[in-house]
């Protein structure tokens, strides 16, 4: 019997639901998302302690009922990267990025600009998480490279650079690391 390997972003089919259940609707606890999905609750807590040890949702806060508290739970920002790669509404989970990551422009854009990239790339910027535990510019860079590998639609990469326009900060170091690289070029 051959040993399918199963790739690092795939999920299982009840752990994709509740990503992309939160991906949609924003934060919740065990209990909503139980009868969101109508799964048997202890299913959805094992699939939760699962999800929460790969990293790919946390406890952001607790709500409290009935005297007791219970937590509530988003995604990660690679959370967010795999919901995208498993097909979550592009718009809703940039309103909850925007929200709960507000100071995090990289993986802002790189969900903005979503749209107009194959998803295969998104694996780097999840891989660079899972590494650095954070999105960098370098990643944005390989992102839009391998887009330009994999893709050749120049329409669709002019779009995609157009939205890196909107985030300034991320725009310009963009900006400086093509020019370094350009430097670099002369000695190949």
């Amino acid at each position: 019997m051959s040993e399918e390997k199963i790739n690092w972003y795939s999920l299982p089919q009840l752990q994709k639901r509740i990503v992309l259940c939160l991906a949609k609707e924003g934060m919740q606890t065990r209990n909503e998302i139980k009868r969101k999905l109508g799964s048997a609750y202890k299913n959805v807590l094992f699939s939760f302690k699962s999800l929460e040890k790969r990293g790919i949702i946390r406890q952001m806060q607790t709500k409290k009922y009935r005297n007791r508290e219970f937590p509530i739970y988003w995604l990660t920002e690679m959370g967010a990267l795999v919901a995208l790669l498993h097909g979550a509404p592009k718009e809703k989970l940039l309103e909850k990025v925007l929200q709960l990551y507000p100071n995090n422009e990289i993986l802002q854009c790189t969900i903005e600009m979503s749209e107009y990239l194959n998803p295969e790339v998104f694996k780097i910027g999840t891989s660079a998480i899972i590494g650095k535990r954070k999105l960098d510019i370098a990643d944005l860079m390989a992102i839009i490279t391998v887009q330009m590998q994999t893709d050749s639609n120049m329409k669709k990469l002019r779009k995609a650079l157009e939205t890196l326009k909107k985030y300034p900060t991320t725009h310009t170091a963009f900006k400086k690391m093509l020019s370094q690289i350009s430097k670099i070029e002369q000695y190949v």
